[in-house]
Protein backbone atom coordinates (compact mmCIF):
# COMPACT_ATOMS: atom_id res chain seq x y z
CA UNK A 1 0.00 0.00 0.00
CA UNK A 2 1.61 3.19 -0.92
CA UNK A 3 2.10 5.64 1.85
CA UNK A 4 3.28 9.04 0.39
CA UNK A 5 0.94 11.25 -1.23
CA UNK A 6 2.38 14.36 -3.10
CA UNK A 7 0.38 17.25 -3.59
CA UNK A 8 0.73 20.40 -6.13
CA UNK A 9 0.76 23.88 -4.18
CA UNK A 10 -1.15 26.95 -5.52
CA UNK A 11 1.44 29.51 -4.53
CA UNK A 12 4.49 27.20 -2.99
CA UNK A 13 6.69 27.34 -0.53
CA UNK A 14 10.16 28.85 -0.40
CA UNK A 15 12.58 26.10 0.78
CA UNK A 16 16.22 26.62 0.96
CA UNK A 17 15.97 29.70 -1.39
CA UNK A 18 14.20 27.67 -3.92
CA UNK A 19 10.71 27.93 -4.77
CA UNK A 20 9.03 24.61 -4.13
CA UNK A 21 5.43 23.80 -5.53
CA UNK A 22 4.61 20.19 -4.13
CA UNK A 23 5.11 18.23 -0.74
CA UNK A 24 4.35 14.64 -0.18
CA UNK A 25 2.36 13.74 2.89
CA UNK A 26 2.40 10.57 4.52
CA UNK A 27 0.00 8.93 7.28
CA UNK A 28 0.80 9.59 10.75
CA UNK A 29 0.98 6.62 13.16
CA UNK A 30 -0.38 6.47 16.55
CA UNK A 31 3.22 7.46 18.12
CA UNK A 32 3.41 10.15 15.91
CA UNK A 33 -0.15 11.15 16.59
CA UNK A 34 0.36 10.63 20.78
CA UNK A 35 3.12 13.26 20.20
CA UNK A 36 1.61 15.68 18.67
CA UNK A 37 -1.12 15.50 21.40
CA UNK A 38 1.42 16.11 24.11
CA UNK A 39 3.03 18.80 21.92
CA UNK A 40 -0.56 20.69 21.45
CA UNK A 41 -1.67 20.15 25.27
CA UNK A 42 1.98 22.10 26.41
CA UNK A 43 1.22 24.66 23.84
CA UNK A 44 -2.65 25.14 25.30
CA UNK A 45 -1.11 24.86 28.94
CA UNK A 46 1.40 27.67 27.81
CA UNK A 47 -1.67 29.39 26.17
CA UNK A 48 -3.68 29.65 29.09
CA UNK A 49 -0.89 30.54 31.82
CA UNK A 50 -0.65 34.55 29.95
CA UNK A 51 -2.26 37.03 31.92
CA UNK A 52 -3.92 38.43 28.84
CA UNK A 53 -5.60 35.15 27.43
CA UNK A 54 -8.89 34.25 29.00
CA UNK A 55 -10.81 31.31 27.62
CA UNK A 56 -14.52 31.87 28.02
CA UNK A 57 -15.25 28.06 28.68
CA UNK A 58 -14.72 24.52 28.18
CA UNK A 59 -15.68 24.60 24.62
CA UNK A 60 -13.85 27.44 23.69
CA UNK A 61 -10.59 25.66 25.16
CA UNK A 62 -11.93 22.49 23.68
CA UNK A 63 -12.12 24.00 19.75
CA UNK A 64 -8.68 25.74 20.49
CA UNK A 65 -7.06 22.54 20.94
CA UNK A 66 -9.04 20.85 17.67
CA UNK A 67 -7.80 23.69 15.81
CA UNK A 68 -4.10 23.24 17.12
CA UNK A 69 -4.17 19.49 17.25
CA UNK A 70 -5.63 19.89 13.45
CA UNK A 71 -2.55 22.04 12.24
CA UNK A 72 0.27 20.09 14.02
CA UNK A 73 -1.21 16.56 12.14
CA UNK A 74 -1.21 18.42 9.03
CA UNK A 75 2.44 19.52 9.59
CA UNK A 76 3.79 16.48 10.75
CA UNK A 77 2.41 14.62 8.24
CA UNK A 78 4.50 16.25 5.74
CA UNK A 79 7.51 14.40 4.36
CA UNK A 80 8.93 16.34 1.87
CA UNK A 81 9.31 19.82 0.53
CA UNK A 82 10.14 19.25 -3.35
CA UNK A 83 12.37 16.76 -3.00
CA UNK A 84 13.80 17.42 0.48
CA UNK A 85 12.74 15.95 3.81
CA UNK A 86 11.37 17.02 6.05
CA UNK A 87 10.62 16.75 9.46
CA UNK A 88 8.02 20.02 11.02
CA UNK A 89 5.89 21.56 12.87
CA UNK A 90 3.00 24.30 12.06
CA UNK A 91 5.51 26.51 13.85
CA UNK A 92 7.84 26.22 11.70
CA UNK A 93 5.64 26.41 8.73
CA UNK A 94 4.73 29.70 9.74
CA UNK A 95 8.16 30.41 9.68
CA UNK A 96 8.28 29.70 5.75
CA UNK A 97 5.68 31.85 5.32
CA UNK A 98 3.41 29.37 3.48
CA UNK A 99 -0.12 30.99 2.07
CA UNK A 100 -3.56 30.40 3.17
CA UNK A 101 -4.14 28.47 -0.36
CA UNK A 102 -1.48 26.19 -0.01
CA UNK A 103 -1.86 25.85 3.72
CA UNK A 104 -6.03 24.77 2.73
CA UNK A 105 -4.67 21.95 0.11
CA UNK A 106 -1.88 20.71 3.43
CA UNK A 107 -4.73 20.34 5.35
CA UNK A 108 -7.63 19.02 3.29
CA UNK A 109 -5.02 16.36 1.74
CA UNK A 110 -4.17 15.59 5.72
CA UNK A 111 -7.44 15.14 6.45
CA UNK A 112 -8.69 12.81 2.88
CA UNK A 113 -4.85 10.74 3.91
CA UNK A 114 -6.11 10.12 7.41
CA UNK A 115 -9.60 9.24 6.67
CA UNK A 116 -8.08 6.82 3.84
CA UNK A 117 -6.25 4.92 6.18
CA UNK A 118 -8.77 4.98 8.97
CA UNK A 119 -10.88 2.87 6.63
CA UNK A 120 -8.14 0.51 5.03
CA UNK A 121 -7.60 -0.35 8.66
CA UNK A 122 -11.16 -0.59 9.50
CA UNK A 123 -11.79 -2.87 6.97
CA UNK A 124 -8.74 -5.14 7.45
CA UNK A 125 -9.73 -5.28 11.44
Amino acid sequence: MKMEHVYQLVDGIVFKGKLQKQVTLHPIDSVSYDLVEQLVEEQLQHIQNQADVVLVNDSHLQGLKGYMLLNESAASSISKIGDENVDLMFFDLCQLKISAQDWNVILTANLAIAEYYANQAAMLA
